[in-house]
């Protein structure tokens, strides 16, 4: 979905700009871009960590596997932190598919 959506606002962007319609472009890129790239920043500043301070970065890990353990073992409050890992590492996954061009089509179901 991230992939197929990138690639459709980079395709809207121009024909937006070149209309002047700054307010939908607002609305496109403060609502979706930059939710999606919200992963990409909370990747750069992990990598900071571990660059600048090692022990942090390792308690860091520590920390996210212990949730995603606790979350496994079935405890309630651990879920919404798991979700939260899940959703942005999905939203990088998209993201470095559309960087990488590739592009989905739509599955049309036969007429019965």
């Amino acid at each position: 979905m991230t992939a197929q959506a990138a690639y459709l606002l980079s395709a809207l962007s121009g024909p937006l700009l070149r209309a002047r319609r700054f307010g939908m472009l607002w609305v496109l890129l403060s609502h979706k871009w930059l939710r999606w790239i919200a992963a990409v920043w909370m990747m750069a500043g992990f990598i900071a960590v571990a660059v600048l301070a090692p022990p942090a970065a390792l308690g860091l890990v520590l920390m996210i596997l212990a949730t995603v353990l606790a979350w496994r073992a079935g405890v309630r409050a651990a879920a919404m932190p798991v979700f939260f890992l899940l959703i942005h590492f999905a939203y990088l996954r998209g993201l470095w598919h559309a960087v990488r061009g590739e592009r989905y089509v739509t599955w049309k179901p036969r007429a019965a």
